[in-house]
Formats: structure tokens, C-alpha cells, sequence
């Protein structure tokens, strides 16, 4: 987030940032006060569970790191998985700040940490309340113009030095963005 008054930056944080814009919204509420720690503790499982333990396991240099790693992403996306039964978003009908912090993950998630950083267990369409999850909101007004494949592979893949040290970026997974999303829970 950019002052452009004082011209210096505010913060990197993107909680930070969608909080600042969740407050000053008059239309959509994404942290609801009678959800606001249930929403604080679940985009911190999330965080602790899957985005940050995605790149522990890309950046292990011990097997024993990495396995924990990865069991710790994979633990996390099944009891996500889990929670989406029966629901459209983490918490019910309504957009969430979860929500827009899981989507961030998920979008990359078959691109780049199921390969650069070698979580292969499963794909994210290996989730199917998953995968819905992440598509239905991929199909939002204006969001798919956030989501540039190219750039997070190309982001991932050649600025991670020792990780791919001839800076070869591998092809895009052949998913499909755009099928239709049906709540059937």
C-alpha cells in the first residue's frame, strides 16, 4: 500500500492492505464483527497450515523438513476441504477476508507449489469443494483480471535462485478456469 501524498509505502502485508480497504468499503463487509476471531484464527490456521508451509517445503534442504512440510499443506487442505461441505465460502453465503486469503493461495496452487515447491500429493482439482471454491471466486467480476499465470510462474520460477538456478519456468497445467461452478453440497 503506497501514500502517494507522503510517497512512501505503508505496508506489504495483504491483510494489512484488504483490511484498509474492507474499511473504508460502504458496500461489502469481509471481517463482520460477530466473525471477526473466528475469521482471525482461521486466516491464521491457513497462513501457519498451507501458505507459509507450501514454501517450507519448497525451500527444504532437509527430508525430514520437507515431509513435515508437506503433510502439514496436505492435513490443512483436507480439513478445508472438509469445512467447505455444505457451505459456498468458509463461513456460510458470504465473501470473507478467509476467503480472499485462501483464494490467493489456491490460484497458484497447481501452477507453482504443487510443482516448484513440490507438493504433489494432489492437485487442487483433486479437491472438488476446493477447486469449486477457488473457481467460483476466479468467475467474480473483475477478479480473473488480478490472476496473471504467466507473471506467477515467471515470479516463482526465475527469481528463486538456488531453487532453479538455469531459471527454466515450467508450463502452465492445462486447467480449466472457466467450467461452470455448481454449489451441490
Amino acid at each position: 500500500m503506497w501514500d502517494a501524498k507522503r510517497k512512501k509505502i505503508l505496508s506489504n502485508s495483504s491483510n494489512d492492505i484488504i483490511l484498509a480497504f474492507n474499511s473504508i468499503s460502504s458496500s461489502k463487509n469481509l471481517r463482520p464483527e460477530h466473525l471477526s476471531d473466528e475469521i482471525d484464527v482461521l486466516t491464521q490456521d491457513i497462513f501457519d497450515g498451507l501458505s507459509n508451509a507450501v514454501y517450507r517445503a519448497g525451500k527444504s534442504q532437509e527430508q525430514t523438513e520437507y515431509d513435515n512440510a508437506v503433510d502439514l499443506v496436505f492435513h490443512t487442505l483436507d480439513l478445508l476441504e472438509g469445512r467447505l461441505d455444505g457451505r459456498v465460502f468458509l463461513f456460510g453465503s458470504n465473501l470473507t477476508l478467509a476467503d480472499i486469503r485462501l483464494f490467493a493461495t489456491l490460484v497458484r496452487f497447481d501452477t507453482v507449489y504443487s510443482t516448484h515447491f513440490r507438493c504433489t500429493r494432489k492437485r487442487l482439482t483433486d479437491y472438488p469443494r476446493l477447486w469449486r471454491f477457488t473457481r467460483q471466486i476466479f468467475q467474480m467480476p473483475g477478479i480473473r483480471q488480478t490472476v496473471d499465470f504467466d507473471e506467477i510462474r515467471f515470479g516463482y520460477y526465475v527469481n528463486d535462485g538456488d531453487h532453479n538456478p538455469h531459471g527454466i519456468i515450467a508450463q502452465q497445467p492445462e486447467i480449466d478456469w472457466d467450467s461452470r461452478v455448481e454449489f451441490s453440497d
